[in-house]
Parts: C-alpha cells; sequence; structure tokens
C-alpha cells in the first residue's frame, strides 16, 4: 500500500535461511520518495522471525545479512535517515559459538537504533570450552529504558559444572 507492506521474508540458502521472517510489517512514507530522496521507513514489526547466525573467534557472522548490512550502512556524502523503529515478537536466534550451540527466544523494541525493552531466554544447553563443560537450565535477561538510562538484569541457573579437575552442581545467579 502507499503507506506500509507486510510480507514473509526469506535471506540466505533456500533449506537453511540465515533469516527467516513469518510476518513483517513496514511503514514508510511515500513523501521523501516523490521528492528524490529515497523511501523514508519508520517503523518495521517482525513477528516471530528466525536469525540463524555464528559467534566464532569473537566475531558475529550473519551469512547473507552481512552483506545487506554493508549495502544499507550510510554512505559518504549521504546525509543520514533516522533509524525506524524496530519491533522483535516471538523471535528466535539459533546461534552457533566455539562453546556450543544456543538457542535464544527474545522481543525487543528498538528506537532510532536504541534498545527500549528487551525479554530474552536461552533455552538448556551445555557450553563447553577446552576440559571445563557447562549445563545451563536457564537464562533470562531483561532491559528497559527509562529517559537515558537501561535497567539490565539477569538470572542464570546451570544444572552442572564439570572439569577434569571436579564438579558442581544446582548452581545459580
Amino acid at each position: 500500500g502507499p503507506t506500509g507492506l507486510k510480507a514473509k521474508v526469506r535471506l540466505g540458502p533456500r533449506d537453511h535461511p540465515d533469516l527467516k521472517v513469518d510476518d513483517a510489517e513496514v511503514s514508510y512514507s511515500l513523501e521523501s520518495f516523490l521528492r528524490g530522496q529515497g523511501l523514508k521507513v519508520s517503523a518495521v514489526r517482525l513477528n516471530r522471525p528466525v536469525l540463524n547466525a555464528t559467534f566464532r573467534g569473537g566475531r558475529l557472522g550473519l551469512g547473507s545479512i552481512d552483506r545487506l548490512v554493508a549495502v544499507l550502512k550510510p554512505q559518504p556524502g549521504v546525509p543520514p535517515q533516522p533509524r525506524p523503529r524496530v519491533e522483535v515478537r516471538q523471535g528466535l536466534v539459533r546461534l552457533q559459538t566455539d562453546y556450543g550451540e544456543a538457542a535464544i527466544s527474545a522481543d525487543a523494541d528498538l528506537d532510532h537504533g536504541r534498545l527500549d525493552r528487551l525479554d530474552a531466554s536461552l533455552a538448556p544447553m551445555t557450553l563447553r570450552s577446552g576440559q571445563v563443560a557447562a549445563q545451563v537450565r536457564s537464562a533470562l535477561v531483561r532491559a528497559s529504558r527509562s529517559g537515558d538510562r537501561l535497567r539490565v538484569g539477569a538470572q542464570v541457573q546451570t544444572a552442572a559444572l564439570s572439569s577434569t579437575q571436579g564438579s558442581a552442581s544446582g548452581i545459580g545467579a
């Protein structure tokens, strides 16, 4: 339509996409487009997105999304556009790391590139580094913004921690 669109999104390989969104809603203004300044996006809502990513050697990899992000970066000499409001509902990040695979569920709100709210949880998993393994039962992270302050809280429960030197169980933080 003239002020928005709804779409399904799939980026990356057909059998294992880097990003899949069941329902994306984008709000925009045609005014800037008609003035030759491009399409101005004011809001994006992603419902049930699934992101497959890697975090290896201290670097985040988003597959085909890395190229898209590079193209969307502000270009020299072009005035920056205000960032849209972004809402993520029932998101899932499948993150392959040097320590194991993490499945993170999240809802988030960003306004002009600034995090306003985050509710995230980590599915049970085992993290491994060398001779040490930690079984994570659950992890919750909540963040909310009030003015210029971001309040962040986290809760982690591990079932067991083991190494060649010994083990512990029932750990919580």
